[in-house]
């Protein structure tokens, strides 16, 4: 018997939406029209929605960001408790009682539409080249979303980790499907699956510089790169890097970017002088602009519905201030008067004024693939060199990296990943997988010296350090309230 399956009309803007929470809602039987035409199964793919992740944890929960005791005495009513100060202290109970998690939800979001096009692609009418195309995204856009939903709320991935809880799998549109959360091996094993799926049906060989977010095999490599790497397993992630770097577009030479809008803030109302900020051209971006970025593999993208990132200390004495044209563009200096701060600060502002952070695999993280698998193998001389064109594409004068010795080598070439992706899912996913390599010299525990920190509040009688350690599950983050409560108890928490 044929099935025929729906998806939900809300087209305000042609944008093909499901259910906002896939674990638990049950689907609108409202406005609902049969999913019949392989170019259908397209229209759910190429969602908007579908590009970005909406990963608060990304943005405040790294290294990278940074709120001092100095900047909260001078202003603390910039901060939301809820949720930026509650990821940056990584604070368990003010996270687990909040209403709504925007990853979680958003993700399953994702994998619910890819489930319905898979469901659905043996039932549609049209162009089985054009449903084949669907079916490729739609198992890359499953195996992605697993991935970053595992690096959030599981250990990272190595042997001693693989009976830990993984994340529940929704392979289905039945809503009776089991959710229990199963082992870390069962989510790695299903990500690998969706990948193989995926090659099987894609038959686009290079990145479609107008589609970019649609799956070709240099995004299935890219991709297969990067799980490899989370993985430890560095022959295979070297394989993957290099042949998706055979077709990659070229980078985008930062030396080209002009200058964007001027805004001045006046000195008065609480501000002892004025300033003026020079935004790159960036900023003035298009969404259609961004989401086809030139060194995009697969369009995927941090979201920040705050726009306000403060680059930590560390990370901002990571750039060389003289040259590097990432410190000039987008660390603006006096970023704090764009939000209304009183304390003087910068503002990392990548692109459309600070809310979109490249995530997706791109030609600079393949660069940086293959820098640090050669140096890491011990070929540390030729790893630095391979990063030669992304330092001329980013610096305004022509030059190359350099070291002295094989772990001197190692950390030029992580802390230029973390500049390179400073505010997006990379970093965090870096420091889960830094924690099992077998040298202790990549290992991030991040410091927070900050206040002691409840559901009520900040306490700033009360300083407090707080520490994370990757290895101790330190970036592994609890699940909501609402989210168990709405599995019926299937949904197993983590520990503390």
């Amino acid at each position: 018997m044929k099935k025929t399956f729906f998806i939900n009309i809300a087209l305000a803007s042609l944008v093909i939406t499901s259910c906002s929470d896939y674990l638990d809602k049950e689907p609108s039987v409202s406005q609902n029209t049969p999913v019949m035409e392989a170019d259908q199964l397209l229209a759910i793919y190429d969602a908007t929605t579908h590009l970005n992740s909406y990963n608060d944890i990304a943005l405040f929960g790294t290294d990278n960001f940074e709120i001092t005791r100095d900047q909260y005495d001078v202003d603390g009513s910039d901060f939301d408790l809820d949720p930026q100060l509650n990821i940056y202290l990584h604070e368990r109970n003010g996270l687990i009682n909040r209403s709504t998690d925007r990853l979680w939800s958003g993700e399953y979001s994702k994998i619910y539409n890819a489930n319905l096009i898979i469901e659905s692609a043996g039932g549609v009418s049209g162009s089985q080249t054009v449903t084949k195309e669907a079916l490729a995204g739609a198992y890359l856009m499953r195996a992605y979303s697993y991935h970053i939903l595992a690096t959030t709320y599981c250990m990272p991935y190595s042997e001693a980790n693989k009976e830990s809880l993984g994340v529940p799998l929704r392979l289905k549109l039945d809503y009776e499907e089991n959710l229990s959360r199963g082992t870390l091996e069962q989510t790695w094993n299903q990500i690998m699956s969706d990948m193989k799926a995926a090659e099987e049906h894609v038959s686009r060989q290079s990145v479609d510089p107008e589609l970019p977010w649609r799956a070709s095999r240099c995004a299935i490599d890219a991709m297969y790169a990067r799980l490899y790497l989370c993985q430890g397993d560095f022959d295979k992630a070297l394989e993957y890097t290099d042949k998706a770097l055979a077709s990659a577009p070229a980078l985008f030479d930062y030396n080209g970017i002009q200058e964007g809008r001027i805004q001045t803030y006046p000195a008065g109302g609480g501000f002892e002088n004025a300033d003026t900020l020079y935004y790159s051209e960036f900023n003035n971006w298009s969404n259609a602009k961004i989401f086809r970025f030139q060194e995009l593999i697969f369009t995927r993208f941090t979201q920040n519905l705050y726009q306000w990132c403060i680059p930590s200390h560390e990370l901002v004495n990571l750039y060389d201030q003289a040259t590097d044209l990432r410190f000039k563009w987008l660390c603006l200096p006096h970023g704090n008067r764009r939000m209304g701060a009183y304390y003087d600060t910068y503002r990392f502002c990548m692109f459309n004024d600070g809310r979109y952070h490249v995530e997706g695999p791109s030609t600079p993280e393949l660069l940086l693939n293959k820098a640090e698998i050669l140096v890491r193998k011990g070929q540390w001389q030729e790893g630095l060199q391979v990063l030669t064109p992304l330092y001329n594409a980013r610096h305004s004068e022509s030059g190359s990296f350099s070291a002295s010795s094989q772990s001197e080598a190692l950390k030029v070439v992580l802390n230029e990943r973390r500049c390179e992706f400073p505010f997006s899912f990379i970093r965090q996913m870096d420091i889960q997988r830094y924690a099992t390599t077998e040298t202790s010299e990549d290992d991030v525990i991040i410091k927070r010296d900050f206040y002691e920190i409840g559901v009520t509040g900040v306490d700033t009688s009360k300083p407090k350090t707080y520490t994370f350690d990757a290895k101790k599950g330190g970036m592994v983050f609890p699940i909501y309230i609402v989210d168990i409560e709405a599995s019926q108890g299937a949904i197993e928490q983590n520990p503390e």
